[in-house]
């Protein structure tokens, strides 16, 4: 069943029930939601859109989002959504890459190339006002009817192109179907036990695959409300989870370090969560504890990739949490460690891991040799380094690309950084592999301190790590930073250290 079917179906079962709500006190039911979309869908095609044509959408998080992703799928085309905060040289790449034929945006925004520009207010109708939720069901059966038999002539269709690095390096555009994506927010549904009575807290970017699926898409498969937050201040968030009832909330290791680390958040204001959910980045060990001690709820981690849809793992509601493991695979997923070869790895053995199951990509677009090469015999090599462990649950070591080869001995960034991170002065680590013209590559391990912490020397640090760790693994430098650099999801990433190691050699 496609995306625009479960926003169907949950408008006929529950249309009274509250599918968008926000901090000022806004609420959208699922009828007005279904109404909405399929009205706006009919625009989209009186505009000149049809099945096939991209349209670019670049809308902050919120309902406008929301009704503009759903409204273009509706319509048999192809939404590909951006960050309102992405620079303009990447903007113009990710236009020149898909040609968009129309483009949604805020008002005043200059989108070069598309054909035809259009707004929120250009899709709006009065569906999104206070119109009895009885009404609109009624004006919406029309609509649904005509969404259904859209959705089921696409269902296998490119739905969504999201542009990430991907396996293989250079940016490039994932081609994800309707199927696809609603085949991994249900089985999400399914591990989070979620139901329409949940609250589901969305602090993540929906631009992003990870927040589309766990904060968008998965409730609205299950009927539960999904609550917008605004800019993520930890005590204005835990207030509102307070205030709106959330039971369940996904986010990114950055935010719940935060909660955890900010003594103004009141531990009562987060009672109400049965569930936290943890994707975008490894989740450091101290910060699993931090945050457990002080709330008395454990995170559950997952993995996934954009090129799954894109959970692949993850720990089910009420199964045992174990730091540092990712979980099993989501229901209708499978998923092995292969060597080198390709050969399958025993239990506790590390190589690639490889998925197949509903929510791997179509391809990557207008890429055909990239795609072959990651996507073979029907599996998706995910170019990252994993084992299962005795509990059957993934743990992941690292990026294929990420792992630091040092006179020959392979070390993972991330077992370095968890050591660093131990260091009572560390807030926190990024570790990478920097050229070496004897070792080919020596541990560089770029750090964070916390405030109040400008004491701690590099020695100090390297000596730390070299207590805990074997000779090879111990970084053979220190560099200390006053930030390190984060991506738009708010994740510390290596990829920019580098590029700063880059530009500063120059």
């Amino acid at each position: 069943m496609g995306l625009v079917r479960n926003l169907c179906r949950q408008a006929r079962s529950h249309p009274e029930l509250i599918a968008l709500a926000d901090s000022a006190g806004r609420s959208v039911s699922y009828a007005h939601l279904a109404l909405a979309v399929g009205i706006a869908a009919g625009h989209l095609r009186d505009a000149g859109i049809r099945p096939g044509d991209r349209v670019f959408v670049c809308l902050p998080n919120g309902f406008d989002f929301v009704h503009a992703y759903y409204s273009v799928i509706a319509a048999g085309a192809i939404a590909v959504p951006v960050s309102p905060r992405l620079p303009a040289a990447d903007v113009e790449r990710v236009l020149n890459d898909c040609q968009p034929l129309a483009a949604i945006t805020e008002p005043g925004a200059q989108v070069p190339g598309p054909r035809t520009s259009l707004t929120p207010a250009d899709l709006a109708c009065d569906a999104m006002e206070n119109e009895g939720a009885a009404q609109a069901v009624a004006r919406a059966r029309g609509a649904m009817t005509l969404l259904e038999a859209a959705a089921a002539n696409t269902e296998d269709s490119p739905a969504i192109i999201l542009y990430t690095s991907g396996t293989t390096g250079d940016p490039k555009g994932v081609m994800l179907a309707g199927e696809a994506l609603a085949a991994n927010a249900q089985a999400m549904g399914e591990v989070s036990a979620s139901g329409p009575e949940d609250a589901h807290l969305c602090t993540l970017p929906l631009h992003h695959s990870f927040g589309a699926t766990v904060s968008m898409n998965m409730p609205i498969a299950t009927g539960g409300r999904i609550v917008f937050g605004g800019q993520f201040i930890p005590v204005g968030v835990a207030r509102l989870i307070r205030r709106a009832r959330v039971t369940v909330w996904a986010g990114v290791p950055a935010m719940f370090a935060a909660m955890a680390e900010r003594a103004d958040v009141d531990p009562g204001d987060l009672g109400s969560l049965r569930m936290c959910i943890s994707g975008g980045a490894a989740l450091p060990g101290r910060v699993f504890r931090a945050f457990s001690e002080r709330f008395g709820i454990e995170i559950a981690e997952g993995y996934g990739l954009t090129e799954a849809s894109p959970v692949v793992t993850a720990t089910p509601a009420g199964d045992r949490i174990v730091s540092g493991a990712v979980g099993p695979p989501i229901p209708g997923v499978y998923m092995r460690i292969v060597d080198e070869f390709g050969e399958e790895m025993a239990r506790g053995r590390a190589g690639e891991v490889c998925v197949s199951g509903p929510g791997v990509m179509l391809g990557y677009y207008g890429r055909p040799r990239d795609t072959s090469q990651v996507l073979r015999d029907g599996w998706l090599r995910t170019g990252d380094i994993g084992l299962v462990d005795e509990h059957g649950y993934l743990r992941i070591l690292d990026r294929q690309k990420d792992v630091i080869n040092t006179s020959g001995y392979k070390v993972y960034p991330v077992e370095v950084e968890e050591a660093m991170r131990q260091h009572p002065a560390v807030d926190d680590c990024l570790v990478v592999g920097q050229p070496h013209p004897v070792r080919g590559e020596i541990v560089a391990a770029h750090v964070q301190l916390k405030p109040g912490a400008r004491g701690t020397s590099e020695r100090e640090l390297l000596l730390f790590c070299r207590r805990r760790l074997a000779n090879y693994k111990a970084p053979a430098c220190v560099i200390i930073h006053e930030a390190l650099p984060v991506n738009e999801m708010g994740k510390r990433s290596r990829q920019l250290v580098r590029a700063q190691g880059e530009m500063t050699e120059q």
